[in-house]
């Protein structure tokens, strides 16, 4: 069996694919059963006919976020059925058998509307579904990747910093305290700063994108004990300078991949950074 993606579909009109995924919505015209499919690389809207009777029977119970396979034949649409706004929208899937992998069970809010905290947590296999959420884990994606991808063109090295380690490696924060293997303790990270300096004296140019702990406590909701940092180190510098410049390079390709990879998603942000009252 070979598997197609979705985005693939368009070098496929015509023909017979499969297609793995999940059910975005459904929606039922007469005898007509509509379905929009997803998988990690796009979405598109599938259609079982009553006369394909196995595969209709089986359209007729699916249900949102539910998990199936798809034979399906690739059709262009009538220039009258075409969606501008989606980017295979002038292609639908004639489904010709349908098997349900998993189903979801149904959750008793709309996914895609404002929740609390707490259910947005307790539905979260669910939840990071939406479109809000897995434009966020894109965006994350993309800082990385470019911040990965700059500091390599500037001849830096990547390393893995420790998460544990020994003692605090800047004195400054309250660690985590672990305990360890012969009544000993260890304690998570505060920072990779040590393990830079270290292996500039191997490499010259280093970076890593390790997490950090802080066990530090807050009086507000906005503070974090665990986070994604990005850090690079340099040697042979003249001065603070150079370090600004190298900075100020990467941003600068953030925003520029950002802008070209994301603007339908920086069209929900505003152009102005929030800022915390005093």
């Amino acid at each position: 069996m070979k598997k197609t993606f979705v985005s693939d579909i368009v070098e496929k009109v015509g023909e017979e694919v499969t297609l793995f995924g999940w059910v975005s919505i459904r929606r039922d015209h007469g005898k007509l059963i509509f379905f929009d499919l997803r998988d990690s690389s796009g979405e598109v809207q599938a259609v079982a006919l009553p006369n394909h009777e196995e595969a209709h029977a089986v359209a007729d119970t699916i249900r949102p976020e539910w998990v199936i396979s798809v034979v399906a034949k690739v059709n262009q649409r009538p220039e009258k059925m075409v969606n501008t706004e989606q980017a295979l929208g002038h292609l639908e899937l004639e489904a010709l058998a349908i098997e349900v992998l998993s189903k979801a069970h149904e959750l008793p809010f709309d996914k895609d509307s404002e929740l609390n905290i707490d259910t947005y947590l307790n539905f979260l296999p669910l939840t990071l579904r939406t479109k809000r959420a897995q434009e966020i884990f894109k965006l994350q994606e993309t800082l990385v990747e470019t911040f990965r991808s700059t500091l390599k063109n500037e001849r830096f090295t990547e390393f893995q910093a420790p998460a544990i380690t020994g003692g605090d490696a800047e004195g400054g924060a309250n660690v985590f305290k672990l305990e360890y293997f012969n009544d000993k303790f260890a304690y998570l990270t505060t920072s990779p700063q040590l393990y830079k300096q270290i292996m500039v004296g191997v490499y010259e140019r280093v970076f890593t994108t390790p997490k950090a702990f802080r066990a530090e406590s807050h009086a507000t909701t906005r503070h974090l004990n665990e986070y994604s940092t990005l850090d690079f180190e340099m040697g042979f510098i003249g001065d603070h300078r150079d370090v600004m410049a190298m900075q100020e390079r990467v941003v600068r390709e953030y925003v520029t991949a950002v802008k070209e990879k994301h603007a339908d998603t920086m069209k929900h942000f505003s152009i102005e950074v929030p800022q915390i009252p005093e």
